[in-house]
């Protein structure tokens, strides 16, 4: 085994070392004796100024740790790490960055279903908002529903058949794009409904203004009213402000295609009453995008 000096993987193996040691029943004490002192296992642990490379293997052979739990935990770490860049640079509307930091990562090293998965989703959008072709772009997407996507991971199943109902909108396809605009909807509504933390809700609430102004575009205003009502509804549940204001305006809008003004004009006197508070995306921004009006950066 080879273990590479390097601040975050150091980290990773003392607190491996630390759980398995009190899941154990062993002292510092005991688990040092014969390979080091107390004190190099205590700074091991605490992630201290620690240079005892050599004793890794004897530590961990003493604890019975396989090498693979230290080796999966790194890839995972640096799956999670480099597509959170790519998808901070894909909600910033930088889809030529992101295409760049996708051609970097090594598939090899993505050691979950979900992780391939947000991959193949990533991907799919890099090259659908940078002219790719549309054919690569379905099959990235398919790849990502249909041969890596766990059932746990619904957000990424909904960001995919988003993407799908996009490129088959761009091919003039409307029944095929309306079809997988309805699925987006469902498998979005389910990961609304398994919401467990405020990052969860931040992200659905990405996902779901996503859906909702590409809904607006392609005239379906029942389900894009239907589907602001909902998510709305669980922002105040949640006593969150995050994007309320965008959903108030695009239900405007969608009502006001409908002529109905009165309650459109109320619907954006409630927008700009939140316009102080954040927002994830710029409504505006995201009709051009999807009009392929594209920010090459």
């Amino acid at each position: 085994m080879v273990i590479f000096p390097s601040s975050a993987m150091l980290k990773k193996i003392g607190l491996l070392v630390k759980e398995r040691r009190q899941d154990l029943h062993m002292s510092q004490v005991e688990l040092a004796k014969g390979i080091c002192t107390q004190t190099t296992i205590s700074t091991l642990e605490n992630n201290g100024c620690f240079s005892k490379w050599e004793l890794i293997p004897e530590i961990i052979k003493r604890l019975d740790i396989d090498v693979k739990e230290i080796e999966n935990k790194s890839l995972y770490r640096y799956g999670e790490r480099n597509l959170r860049q790519v998808e901070l640079c894909l909600l910033t509307h930088k889809f030529s960055k992101a295409l760049k930091l996708l051609s970097k990562i090594k598939k090899e090293n993505l050691d979950s279903k979900d992780l391939l998965a947000r991959f193949y989703c990533d991907l799919g959008f890099s090259q659908l908002f940078m002219d790719g072709s549309l054919d690569d772009v379905t099959t990235s997407f398919t790849t990502a529903i249909y041969k890596h996507t766990s059932k746990n991971n619904q957000m990424v199943i909904s960001w995919s058949f988003l993407g799908m109902a996009i490129a088959y909108q761009r091919l003039r396809l409307q029944k095929r794009s309306l079809e997988y605009f309805k699925l987006a909807i469902s498998k979005l509504n389910i990961s609304l409904r398994n919401i467990h933390k405020k990052e969860d809700l931040w992200v659905n609430t990405q996902l779901a203004l996503a859906v909702v102004v590409f809904g607006f575009e392609i005239s379906e205003h029942q389900l894009v009213q239907k589907e602001c009502d909902l998510v709305m509804n669980i922002l105040r549940c949640n006593y969150s402000y995050y994007c309320l204001k965008d959903f108030y305006y695009v239900k405007g809008i969608s009502l006001k295609a409908e002529n109905k003004e009165e309650a459109a004009e109320k619907l954006f006197m409630q927008s700009n009453g939140l316009c102080c508070l954040r927002s994830s995306n710029n409504v505006q921004k995201l009709l051009k995008i999807n009009q392929y009006d594209v920010v090459k950066q």
